[in-house]
């Protein structure tokens, strides 16, 4: 007669197990060590602003702060407290303990347990805790080789480092000092964060910063200092830094002054134009645009402009910056462009066309900046720009016409005759038909200007 059990009596034999394995579990002695930490990421900033320090703050709570962690390995959460406490108070690893209440039976003879030799390395006691308890090993038979293998291994030996590291940071005479130092990077993190959300919405909407007046109070300070006082109306945070740092002159640090906001306009520029250059790059090809124009100091400065396609399909162009007083030869022109496709680190051999105006140093077809362009990259074709062509063309169209040329000019005139004086523009107000429209002076530039300035003379 065979011995061999059958598969219900294996089946019930593995149940039975289970029910002994979980008994264990229930009845085994946990961890009761408590891991202590002082918990510093409650001290609130506010706090700080009101003159206290940390040793203030830490004296005002006559008990330590006590975290409990879980005492069941398979438990831990791998948090920056949690590591930061083990590495200070270290693990209760409850080693003394009879192991043998885990044992495993795989047969009638053969059981297997947790052995005191496995905290044992070079015949010394050591404190081992392995962040990933919540693993599942099986292996039983040769768990001595692979704990042997995991000794070995430098990511251990990094993590141990590195650990050791940790604690002996909290151990130091300046321990105190360097939170201290955490926590005034923090504040002045936090009053950063507020002036750069509120000066990237003055550049997104193209409004000024700057004032007559650097003094807070003052109706002249400007937009900058303007949103910071009505931002300090609900956010006492900002209010208290104001009323300790405002006004408070050069040589004192504050981050309030028009210095520090320049220098983060400068920085978001800088941001902005590498996030668009990786994204040229990205696209390989692109075409330039180029136009100079004078601001409204009469400086003349050029216009330099990429177009790509997007990685949508969509037709792109994105102005990079300004070259103030470059000149109006080709020459020098061309030396500028290629300046700056040099100093965005792009290749000009990618460049696939070049558009800018019909003036004769730069659409030249023997010594204009287009022609310089295409003896350096035959593959970047000149294509005249369709607004001033367009704009051209409908100039030149109505100088033709005698009518035309007087009607417009009659248009001008009597712009000019009204706006000449206040009282007859009170006039020309008040006996409008259409209060919505009003006269407008011709433009050369803007063509729906005189689109505009038509309408509101035949509705008047």
């Amino acid at each position: 007669m065979s011995n061999k059990k059958s598969g219900h009596q294996f089946q019930k034999i593995r149940q039975e197990k289970l029910a002994k394995q979980k008994d264990v579990l229930l009845k085994t002695k946990k961890l009761d060590g408590f891991l202590c930490k002082v918990d510093l990421s409650d001290v609130n900033v506010d706090e700080m602003c009101n003159g206290k320090n940390l040793m203030e703050v830490q004296d005002d709570n006559s008990t330590e702060e006590v975290q409990r962690f879980p005492t069941d390995p398979a438990d831990w959460l791998r948090t920056a407290s949690f590591i930061k406490c083990c590495a200070v108070h270290g693990v209760d690893q409850n080693n003394n303990n009879n192991f043998i209440q885990s044992k495993n039976q795989y047969s009638v003879d053969k059981v297997r347990f947790c052995d005191k030799t496995m905290f044992f390395q070079n015949y010394q006691m050591v404190k081992k805790f392995h962040v990933h308890a919540n693993d599942d090993f099986n292996d039983s038979k040769n768990e001595h080789k692979r704990l042997k293998e995991h000794e070995g291994s430098l990511n251990l030996k990094t993590c141990i480092l590195k650990l050791k590291d940790l604690g002996q940071e909290q151990e130091r005479l300046d321990s105190m000092l360097l939170v201290q130092i955490k926590h005034e990077k923090m504040y002045w993190r936090s009053v950063l964060e507020r002036e750069v959300s509120e000066i990237k919405t003055l550049a997104s909407r193209g409004l000024p910063s700057r004032g007559q007046e650097e003094i807070f109070g003052s109706s002249k300070n400007g937009n900058y200092m303007m949103l910071l006082e009505l931002l300090s109306e609900f956010d006492p945070f900002l209010a208290q830094h104001i009323s300790k740092y405002g006004n408070s002159g050069s040589d004192t640090t504050s981050y309030l002054s028009s210095t520090i906001c320049d220098e983060i306009i400068v920085l978001m520029a800088k941001k902005v134009k590498e996030v668009i250059i990786n994204e040229v790059k990205s696209r390989k090809y692109y075409s330039i645009v180029v136009d100079s124009t004078p601001d409204i100091t009469y400086s003349d400065q050029l216009a330099f402009i990429l177009r790509y396609v997007s990685d949508k399909g969509v037709p792109t162009e994105r102005f990079l910056e300004f070259i103030p007083k470059v000149g109006h030869k080709s020459l020098e022109i061309a030396e500028t462009v290629i300046m700056i496709i040099e100093n965005l680190k792009l290749n000009i051999s990618d460049c696939r066309g070049q558009s800018y105006d019909t003036a004769k140093n730069i659409s030249g077809c023997y010594n204009g900046l287009q022609a310089l362009i295409k003896n350096i990259n035959p593959l970047a074709f000149y294509i005249p720009c369709a607004a001033h062509s367009l704009n051209l063309v409908r100039s030149h169209a109505v100088e033709c016409c005698n009518e035309a040329a007087t009607f417009f000019g009659l248009m001008q005139n009597i712009y000019v005759f009204f706006s000449s004086s206040t009282h007859r523009w009170d006039l020309l107000n008040n006996n409008m038909a259409s209060k919505s429209r009003t006269l407008n002076a011709l433009s050369n530039t803007r063509l729906s200007s005189r689109d505009s300035a038509c309408l509101s003379l035949n509705e008047n």
